[in-house]
């Protein structure tokens, strides 16, 4: 009678642990995730475009296109969430792109494009990400 006890208390013990262990990996890949998707969405944007304005760098990425549209990545101080303005003509066109809150956004101007930098605040931890993009036009 004791062993049963002591062998479903264990195995009671291991699902439990077993359990924890995937639900914190879980949210830990979808930390991952949306790190990677937040700069992927970044490089695509500025990669296309034709100029990236260096007046409003550090905090706000503003890139204007071909067609002399601007695109503002901006931190709303608020809901700490990265956003991208399509067009800042229409200041109604605003799109969240991170679901974490944003600890740094960075944008550095280099000779063909720029440098960002970007770290999201998850729950137990800080996921970081940065990409040099290279402007094509």
């Amino acid at each position: 009678m004791s062993a049963a006890a002591i062998l479903a208390i264990t195995a009671g013990l291991m699902l439990y642990y077993v359990f924890t262990a995937w639900r914190r990996n879980l949210a830990e890949l979808r930390e991952q995730e949306d790190a990677a998707v937040t700069i992927y969405t970044l490089v695509r944007n500025v990669r296309g475009a034709k100029a990236v304005a260096a007046e409003l760098l550090p905090t706000v990425l503003q890139t204007t296109n071909a067609a002399g549209i601007a695109a503002r990545f901006y931190v709303d101080a608020n809901t700490e969430r990265l956003y991208h303005m399509p067009n800042v003509a229409d200041p109604a066109q605003v799109v969240r792109v991170s679901d974490l809150p944003v600890a740094d956004f960075a944008a550095t101007p280099t000779d063909d494009g720029v440098e960002v930098s970007l770290t999201l605040r998850g729950r137990e931890r800080t996921v970081a990400k940065r990409a040099f993009i290279h402007l094509r036009n």
